[in-house]
């Protein structure tokens, strides 16, 4: 288990567009990353929503923000157009 503090182990996942997102090269960076269980739920799109709002203060400070979920590539596709959001969610 990763304890606070500690570096997130890395990874390789799809992002809506189809590109691979490689957390290790993130690193230096602050990195948000969120995980939710699924596009289009209200709890999930108001979480989006509130990243999404939060998003150009965090850019400003160096940071990078991911959502994760399950979902398949061409929801968190439908999702983020649906959202205008601008990061990247990852398929895992």
């Amino acid at each position: 288990m990763v304890k606070a503090g500690d570096p997130a182990p890395d990874f390789e996942l799809p992002d809506q567009n189809g590109e691979r997102v490689r957390l290790s090269s993130l690193r230096g960076r602050p990195v948000v990353l969120y995980f939710y269980p699924k596009d289009f739920t209200s709890g999930c799109t108001t979480e989006a929503r509130e990243f999404a709002s939060i998003q150009d203060e965090l850019e400003r400070r160096g940071a990078v923000v991911l959502g994760i979920s399950a979902d398949s590539v061409e929801s968190h596709r439908k999702f983020s157009e649906r959202l205008g959001v601008k990061f990247r969610l990852l398929s895992d």
